[in-house]
This record gives C-alpha cells, sequence and structure tokens, in this order.
C-alpha cells in the first residue's frame, strides 16, 4: 500500500489527463487544494487553464463541433465529470444496498463514488491513475463520503479482490477502454474483463455498464467518432477501420462500442443470466432522461438529440417515425448509447430501488394504486423525476429524487411552495386546482423522496406556427391577471421587501465578481435598488418565477390543465417578473439567443411582439405600473437565473459567466449613478 492505495500494475506513474488539468499544474492543484478546498482550488485555476470553448473553423472543426452539440455538450466535458450530480442520475435503476459493497471500475474523479456512497456500507473507487484517486479521495473527505476505499488498479487480470465480493459493479464508460490496457483481439478483452466482473460479482449482484451504441445515428451524422477521431470510425468494418487507424496513427484500432445484440451476446458469454437495456438520451454522458429499450411501445419522442434550435426538426420527424413500429425497430438499433444492468442469478437478483419504492407507495400511500408503472424517468440537474401511474389510467404520481443535498434543498423548496399553495387563503379553488397537491415525502433506505400529484396534458411548446403561439401566450397571460388578482396587495415597498427579494442573489453575484473589475458592482446596484424601491408604493403578489409555455399542461382543446416547476416561487413578488419570463423565451428558444443576449437585446429594451407589448402595458394600467415596476422586475430576473444557474453547474464554467454575468454587469454599470437611479434606466429607447 502507498499513498492509501493499493498498487497493483506495473507503471505507478501513470499519468493520462485529469479533466483538462496538465501533470504539472495538477501538482500544484493538490497543494493549495489541501489548504483552501477542491471546489474554490478549481475554480479559481479553471479559467487561467483551459481555453474558451472554442474551436477552428475548418470542415473537422465544424464535425467535431457538431458531435459535442449532438452530445447536448454546451457545457464543457471536464465541467460534467467533475461537478455533474446527473452522471449518477441512473442510480435508482440499481439494487442499492445499504449493507453492500459496490465496485466503480474506472471511477475518475469519483463523482459517481461519491455520489453512490450514501446508498452502500462500502464503495471501493478503482483507477489506473494515482492524480484522480487522490482527487477523488480530496473530494469524499470534503463531502463526508467516508466510506471510500481507493485501488490503483486495472491493467492487468485477474482484479485484487476474491470471488464474489462485490453486490454492485459500475462500468461507466470503460469497457470500450478495456482493450488499450488488455492484450488480445479488443472483442476478446472485453469478455475477459466481462467475465473477471462476474467472478467479483455476488451471485445475487448487479453489473451496470454504460457505453456507446456502435451504429449510433449520433456518430453517423457527426462523421467523426469520438473515441478515435476516425470518421466512421465505429460504424465502418472492423478491418476497415483498423486500418484506417494504422494509417493515420500508426496503430491498430483497439477502442471497441457495440451493437445491442452483440453486448448482450458479450453478457451471456461471461456468465450473466439476465440483462436489461436502457437509452440514456441524448447520451450517457449527459442524459436527460433515461427509457428501457425492453418496452416494445416505446417512443423516443422528442428528445433523441438535445432539445435545442439546432436539432428540434431533426426530433419532430424522428418523434413522428417512432410511432410506426418497424421504424421505431430501426431508431432503436441507431440510438446513441446504451445503459445496461445484468445479473448473474435472475430469480435472486433484488428489484432495483425504483421498483422497491413503487411498492412501498402503493403500500402506504391512501388512494394509491398497487401497480403502479413507470411512464417516463426523467434527470433534472441534481434531481431525478419519475412519472408514474397504474396500468390504463390517465391518474398517477409525480415522484421527486434528490441526487444530492443541494438537489434535496431546492425539491423541498418546491414542495413548501406546493403546499403553501393549497393554504392560500385568497385564491379561489379553481386556481388551486391547476397546481400538483404535495401528497407525501419521506424516506426509504435513505433516500429522501417526495411524491406530488401528476396534472394532466401536455406542455407547451414554442415550436409551434405563430398564430397558436399568439393564443398560447394569450392564454398563459390570462392565466396570469388572475392569479395576480387574487393574490396581489398594492403597499409600499418595504426593507424586508428587498431583503426577501434581492439579499441572497446579490450575495451570490457579489462572490462571482469578487475577484474582477466589476467588484462593486452589486453593492452599487443594491444601493439603485435600494433607494429607488424603498416606500415606492407596487402591486406585490404571487410569482412563478419561470412561467413560460413549456412549465404550463394544455389539453387537447388547447386549454391550461396546470401549471408546472415550482422551484422559484415567490410570495409578495415583483409585478412584471412572469410576463418578462413569458415573453423573453421565444428569442431564447426560436433564435438561438443565451440568456445574456436575450436580456440584452429583448428584456432590457423590452422588444418584445407587439401583441406582447400591448398586454403588458394593458396590465401595467390596470396595475399603475410604471418604469420602475419594470426595472426592478427584469433586474430580479436576471438576479435569479444568475442565482439558480450558478447553484449547478455553470458556477464552473468561465464561459457562460462571461455571457450571462460579466456582460450583463458591465452594461447595467454603466446605467448606475447617483443621479440616475433605476426609474427608466432600461427604456424601451435605450
Amino acid at each position: 500500500m502507498q499513498e492509501g492505495f493499493f498498487y497493483r500494475f506495473t507503471e505507478t506513474d501513470y499519468y493520462y489527463g485529469f479533466s483538462g488539468f496538465p501533470r504539472e499544474e495538477m501538482t500544484r492543484f493538490f497543494e493549495e487544494a489541501q489548504a483552501q478546498g477542491w471546489k474554490n482550488t478549481y475554480v479559481k485555476r479553471m479559467a487561467s487553464i483551459f481555453p474558451r470553448y472554442a474551436l477552428g473553423t475548418g470542415w473537422r472543426d465544424r464535425a467535431r463541433a457538431l458531435y459535442r452539440a449532438l452530445r447536448g455538450s454546451t457545457i464543457p466535458l471536464f465541467i460534467r465529470n467533475v461537478f455533474d450530480a446527473s452522471r449518477a442520475g441512473f442510480k435508482f435503476l440499481l439494487p442499492l444496498n445499504q449493507s453492500g459493497i459496490l465496485l466503480d471500475y474506472g471511477s475518475g474523479v469519483g463523482t459517481i463514488s461519491c455520489l453512490l456512497a450514501p446508498h452502500y456500507q462500502q464503495v471501493v473507487s478503482l483507477d489506473l491513475c494515482a492524480a484522480r484517486l487522490r482527487f477523488s479521495r480530496l473530494r469524499a473527505q470534503e463531502e463526508g463520503a467516508l466510506n471510500l476505499t481507493y485501488v490503483l488498479a486495472g491493467d492487468r487480470l485477474p482484479l485484487p479482490f476474491r470471488d464474489q465480493t462485490f453486490d454492485t459493479i459500475i462500468l461507466n464508460g470503460v469497457l470500450e477502454w478495456a482493450p488499450v490496457s488488455f492484450s488480445g483481439p479488443p472483442d476478446e478483452a472485453q469478455t475477459r474483463l466481462l467475465r473477471e466482473m462476474a467472478r467479483i460479482l455476488k451471485p445475487a449482484g448487479s453489473l451496470f455498464v454504460a457505453i456507446e451504441n456502435r451504429y449510433s445515428l449520433l456518430d453517423v451524422l457527426a462523421l467523426i467518432e469520438g473515441h478515435t477521431g476516425l470518421i466512421w470510425g465505429a460504424v465502418l468494418p472492423r478491418r476497415i477501420s483498423d486500418l484506417y487507424s494504422r494509417l493515420k496513427y500508426g496503430k491498430e484500432m483497439r477502442v471497441y462500442t457495440h451493437s445491442r445484440r452483440v453486448l448482450a451476446h458479450m453478457l451471456t458469454e461471461a456468465g450473466f443470466e439476465s440483462t436489461h437495456f436502457f437509452c440514456p438520451l441524448p447520451s450517457y454522458h449527459n442524459f436527460r432522461k433515461i427509457v428501457s429499450l425492453e418496452d416494445q411501445g416505446m417512443s423516443l419522442s422528442f428528445d433523441f438529440f438535445p432539445t435545442t434550435r439546432r436539432f428540434h426538426w431533426v426530433n419532430r420527424v424522428l418523434s413522428v417515425a417512432a410511432d410506426i413500429s418497424p421504424l421505431n425497430q430501426l431508431l432503436q438499433k441507431t440510438v446513441p448509447s446504451f445503459q445496461v444492468t445484468a445479473q448473474k442469478n435472475h430469480s435472486s437478483a433484488p428489484s432495483s430501488f425504483l421498483t422497491r419504492l413503487l411498492q412501498h407507495l402503493g403500500r402506504e400511500m391512501e388512494n394509491c394504486s398497487p401497480n403502479l408503472q413507470v411512464e417516463q424517468y426523467l434527470v433534472r440537474g441534481n434531481r431525478v423525476v419519475v412519472l408514474a401511474s397504474p396500468p390504463s389510467s390517465p391518474a398517477g404520481v409525480v415522484i421527486r429524487l434528490p441526487l444530492n443535498p443541494a438537489g434535496e434543498a431546492m425539491t423541498r423548496t418546491s414542495w413548501n411552495a406546493l403546499q403553501a399553495l393549497q393554504d392560500h387563503p385568497t385564491l379561489r379553488h379553481e386556481r388551486k386546482a391547476l397546481f400538483p397537491r404535495p401528497l407525501r415525502t419521506g424516506i426509504l433506505e435513505g433516500q429522501t423522496y417526495f411524491v406530488e400529484e401528476k396534472k394532466s396534458g401536455r406542455p407547451g411548446s414554442y415550436w409551434v406556427s405563430f398564430p397558436l403561439y399568439q393564443n398560447r401566450i394569450h392564454q398563459a397571460v390570462s392565466l396570469f391577471s388572475d392569479l395576480w388578482a387574487e393574490s396581489q396587495t398594492v403597499r409600499g415597498f418595504t426593507e424586508s421587501d428587498f431583503d426577501r427579494l434581492f439579499a441572497n442573489p446579490l450575495r451570490h453575484l457579489e462572490s462571482v465578481l469578487a475577484h474582477s473589475p466589476l467588484a462593486d458592482f452589486p453593492q452599487r446596484l443594491g444601493d439603485a435598488l435600494r433607494l429607488s424601491l424603498l416606500g415606492h408604493q407596487t402591486s406585490l403578489g404571487m410569482v412563478h418565477g419561470d412561467y413560460h409555455l413549456l412549465n404550463l399542461l394544455f389539453g387537447k382543446q388547447g386549454e391550461i390543465q396546470g401549471i408546472t416547476d415550482m422551484d422559484t416561487l415567490t410570495w409578495q413578488g415583483l409585478p412584471g417578473v412572469d410576463l418578462i419570463a413569458l415573453f423573453s423565451r421565444y428569442p431564447y428558444l426560436r433564435q438561438g439567443m443565451n440568456f445574456g443576449q436575450a436580456f440584452l437585446s429583448v428584456i432590457l429594451p423590452r422588444r418584445f411582439f407587439s401583441f406582447e407589448q400591448a398586454l403588458w402595458e394593458q396590465h401595467a394600467r390596470q396595475y399603475r405600473l410604471g418604469d420602475l415596476d419594470y426595472s426592478a422586475s427584469a433586474i430580479w430576473f436576471w438576479l435569479m437565473h444568475v442565482h439558480l444557474n450558478l447553484m449547478g453547474l455553470l458556477q464552473y464554467d468561465p464561459n457562460w459567466i462571461q455571457a450571462n454575468v460579466i456582460l450583463m454587469a458591465q452594461h447595467l454599470s454603466t446605467k448606475l449613478s447617483p443621479e440616475r437611479l433605476l426609474d427608466g434606466f432600461l427604456h424601451p429607447q435605450d
């Protein structure tokens, strides 16, 4: 044993990169992280180490950009690898076992190991790179995951474990790389590794494998195969790909992905009795949805590719094709990647945590069917959202499962907001009925869960004809007006109102800009808001905070049947926020703007469509709102957007901070002065 790791292979000084850190930077990183914490050190060093996430203009550069976009990688992959809790969003499909032992084979920087640690008695984090294991140990200590053991191994078999040691084994993005470490034909090397997994797995244990599909439509469209950099490197016959690799790189091609049929055969040959294939969309690196491929009625829906302007119409065509049985079967063979659970002994294998949770809810909840079935498994940042209902019934529940403490805090906020809605003294019953009713919250096997009523209807869309868009906006504004009329009060703005609405997001903004030339901007902005708003007579009421068509559920006749996503619900909020959120989504989605561009070119100058401008003016006349009310609402909307996103992955992305924080702060800074406060500085003519 050396440095807390069991060294099992000869090249102990092996280094294959650390999420973009050069090796010399890694040494300095550890020295600073010991004193300052790994997250603070990472953020501090990232901007100077990583170049902007930009590419050249050649055809290969464009192909790589398309490949990243197809995978939904708007956030650089190194940030996702280190910080993204959703990388473990599959975990509730596993038979989690609080008294069991888990092996994370090829654990990398420990993201999945740390997120699975609360569900097992012991987690073994194994990797080839000592630097990654050191980082994993550092982050686990800071995050309180003290049940991790670190093993430096993986380039020779057998592994240093006894037979039947582990209850669960994770191979997340590892199997394709096995031939690089092991000799022999690539497919045989992969089968040997799977046999080794079967040897060290308990008879009732489960193996989880995540790997790209060899015949991925994504790779065909992107031209360049992600692992090798070869044009159609995986799709081409193996001999041609091998010759291609030898000509380009001077070595054989040893990174192999497989079709579903071949991968299932390899698992059977390795000793696994049963398998269940899932499709993570848009890819297992960055998924927002997991679909079972064992369900013959499965539809790949609208998110076969990322739901962006660039791929929307491709998704629309594919979703239509998915409803045609032969084409649906073809699409299943060309999905981007697989997530597979495999059992050595199907009859003795425990059920997944999600199955046990559904059974628990069926027993414990009144008026809940004991036969709940999963409709959708969605991954939303640091939370998993499961839609479940009885067979042949539209009624059902929404189950929210936090992936980490931050996710639990956000989910509890939303849950509390739903409870407050049901108890609101002035909202009418028919208005309350639009919001999901909170049904139950509890803890099962150490995992917190929240259950709410599932509202019927389909989410609205911005990808519709303009007349239909106008109709949807008019309905949304009409509903907003009713909610506002029943919840609003007119009174003077107080210091407590300022603290309640602005204090936290301003503090967060201050921490982001602390070491920049704009360090004094949050204080100046806060002073301007105070001087402008304190004592100002205005209308304060219920603010959803993210009120747009995607969060509204529409019935078959086009009527609004429900409202979702309560994360930013605020009582006694500012009067223009929800209309700004509603009107600004169209340019944000349809015209391909990022939020910063939409804020500067649409929200600040109030350049909405003419009918939307008329709707705002009607609302302003009814409640006697002026430029100050619009200005303050726009500022709060921006601050909350920044605040919520900086609580997640984007706090680690310098590109996002530049586009959505720095540029806005620079623009707004020129507008602030003691003489000219908020009143009118966001005027349409600016």
